[in-house]
């Protein structure tokens, strides 16, 4: 069987269909005949061009597109570095000055063999930060050439690239990969595996015992790994390895000095043998051992085969620079923004957020940001009612599944539906707000409800009773909040009449100093109805805490919920936003809880900002910082909040 007709046409009409086509990748998988007919340095350069440098339809199917271009056989770090310099070179820094007029970013063409120079060559690379497909396997596994980890290094830094975690297999590539590294004794990639989480969870004790014992311990990346180690740990937490330290005997009864230097590197990372020499550490004296990881302690010279190589990892490192630059792409037109910038459009998704980060954070500055600031306020914003009367129809609270929501939810799911990140936040935000005495409804409530410390101690104590409402029993039961006490929690379909939390308790008057519902109040098919109904159960000057992100099953949200974004659906629970433009207004300036007679409704936001206090995503979690210790998304998290005044 020959080619097929569109097989046999001439190379030059095929590139003309290819590019009026949209350049359509489906034309390159269909053959491999049209493939290779289609190889060449255009269709190559204008492919890329195309895909990683514009917005084109479903970000999606953008996505899968690029994922495709970096997994081609021909798209090696060569050709890549040679399309940026084409692409991007004729544009300069975006500030138009130069280094001797106050530029410091004004270094062109970039070294991409240099990582440190990668942080200045951002800002002449702004649109890639967009470019959000997956990792190809071909950069995640042995051998580890320069060229590869160059590569990988830049992805991870220029682009938003994650590994596809969801395919078994590129996830087993991604682990195997960093023991490939180690085994070949390369720091570098090591290095990249350990301090990026895009490439995986940070090192743990099987990662240091794997490279100890079974790939040779070379003392740099033992001490880069250990290194890790004691940023998770956050230099408190004891953590025991009798065969580590076992493999230190053994290498101490050979005179081998690179035993002692290991148990001292354990020791000063909090990994001990077992749980006596934790208490034997903590009565000695401060100054006979360390808390910190210190590469100089117990060092010794092991000749060329048993170096100890720190490198700085300059690509980690603060740089002080003008701080960051984020703009809102408006239609076809120039914004200038500061540092006398006139930015052009880069995308033409009006009101997706732009950012060029010229001033990169750290590492544990990077966790911070993305998790709870002890010393940022959540900022609230009140808001101002538009309407006079309950303005939404039955069909907005329809929902595409019907069935008894008893059903749905019958198989327990031992799941947290938001990140870390975000939860870290809240329960830094409950920590503020919550009562240490009296009692606490947690409506819709599953098997963790997020309350800090001093709340859980206050139920320890007896002090402060929880009492919570939920679909799933054996999800309740394993709260701790309860304190394993059934009568605490009821399953209660609030959805079914009499949409009352307190039904479950019939002849006992529960009243109620605050009420939490985390991410659960988009499936409510009765909002008024229940809380209205909380209102009663909720003590003068008690508050409620709702509690939203946009996560949740789209088969049981309610109609309306998916029609909105994520600001309106803020709006939609608690209210027109004071100051809110009106594009974000969508009429739904009604809520739930100003209808059903709760006041002071205001909008706190919980989601992820810098040191500073200035938010690092946008209002769909995606984040506008590129920073390899942050994913490319951070579930977004706002609370609408009220209390019951006569």
């Amino acid at each position: 069987m020959g080619p097929a007709p569109i097989e046999r046409l001439p190379v030059e009409l095929l590139q003309q269909i290819y590019t009026e086509s949209g350049y359509n990748l489906a034309l390159l998988q269909s053959s491999p005949y049209i493939a290779t007919r289609l190889s060449s340095e255009y269709i190559y350069n204008s492919t890329c061009s195309y895909y990683l440098t514009k917005v084109h339809g479903e970000r999606k199917k953008q996505s899968e597109a690029q994922t495709y271009i970096f997994a081609s056989k021909w798209m090696t770090w060569s050709f890549f570095k040679s399309w940026c310099l084409r692409r991007f070179g004729g544009q300069g820094c975006l500030c138009d000055q130069k280094p001797q007029e106050g530029c410091f970013d004004a270094q062109w063409p970039p070294d991409f063999s240099d990582a440190t120079n990668m942080i200045f060559s951002r800002s002449h690379l702004p649109r890639l930060a967009f470019v959000k497909g997956r990792i190809p396997k071909k950069l995640l596994h042995a051998p580890w050439s320069q060229d590869k980890i160059e590569f990988l290094r830049f992805l991870l830094w220029i682009t938003s690239m994650t590994v596809n975690w969801h395919d078994p297999e590129t996830a087993q590539i991604a682990i195997e990969g960093r023991r490939q590294a180690m085994i070949e004794r390369n720091l570098e990639a090591v290095e990249l595996f350990n301090h990026n989480r895009r490439l995986g969870k940070l090192a743990g004790l099987d990662t240091v015992h794997f490279a100890v014992t079974q790939a040779g311990c070379d003392r740099s990346i033992v001490y880069d790994t250990l290194l890790t180690l004691h940023s998770r740990s956050r230099h408190t937490d004891s953590q025991f390895s009798d065969a580590l330290h076992k493999w230190c005997d053994d290498q101490e009864s050979l005179g081998n000095r690179k035993g002692t230097w290991l148990r001292k590197k354990l020791e000063e990372c909090l990994v001990l043998r077992e749980k006596g020499d934790a208490e034997r550490l903590e009565r000695m004296s401060e100054s006979s051992w360390r808390r910190h990881l210190d590469a100089k302690t117990d060092n010794y010279d092991g000749g060329p085969d048993d170096i100890l190589t720190i490198n700085e990892l300059e690509w980690n490192r603060v740089i002080p620079q003008r701080g960051w630059l984020i703009a809102r792409a408006s239609g076809y037109n120039y914004q200038t923004i500061n540092h006398n910038i006139s930015w052009p459009e880069v995308i033409r998704q009006p009101g997706y957020y732009i950012s060029i980060p010229f001033n990169f954070f750290s590492g544990f500055t990077a966790a911070t940001m993305a998790s709870a600031s002890p010393n940022i306020p959540f900022p609230s914003t009140p808001y101002t009612p538009k309407y006079d009367a309950w303005p939404y129809d039955p069909s907005d609270f329809q929902r595409y599944d019907e069935s008894p929501d008893g059903q749905f939810y019958r198989q327990p799911r031992l799941v947290t539906h938001i990140d870390d990140p975000a939860i870290s936040r809240l329960t830094k935000y409950y920590e503020t707000v919550l009562p240490r005495s009296g009692t606490i409804m947690d409506m819709c409530t599953s098997w963790k409800s997020f309350y800090p410390l001093p709340v859980k101690e206050a139920i320890q104590k007896g002090g402060l009773e929880v009492f919570g409402v939920g679909l799933n029993q054996e999800e309740m039961a394993l709260n701790g909040v309860f304190m394993g006490k059934e009568e605490r929690w009821r399953v209660l379909d609030l959805n079914s009449p009499p949409h009352d939390i307190r039904s479950g308790w019939e002849g006992r008057e529960l009243q109620f100093d605050a009420t939490t519902c985390v991410v659960s109040v988009d499936y409510l098919n009765k909002p008024l109805e229940v809380c209205k109904k909380l209102l009663e159960a909720t003590k003068e000057g008690g508050k409620v805490h709702l509690i939203i992100s946009n996560r949740c099953f789209p088969n049981k949200v309610i109609r309306r919920w998916l029609m909105l974004n994520e600001r309106s659906r803020l709006e939609f629970v608690g209210g027109k936003l004071a100051g809110a433009s009106q594009d974000q207004d969508f009429a739904n300036s009604a809520d739930y809880l100003h209808f059903s007679g709760w006041k002071d409704v205001e909008i706190v936001d919980l989601c992820a900002r810098d040191e500073s206090g200035v938010r690092i995503t946008d209002d769909q979690g995606t984040v506008l910082v590129r920073s390899p210790y942050l994913s490319d998304h951070l579930d977004p998290l706002w609370v609408v909040r009220a209390t019951k005044r006569s």
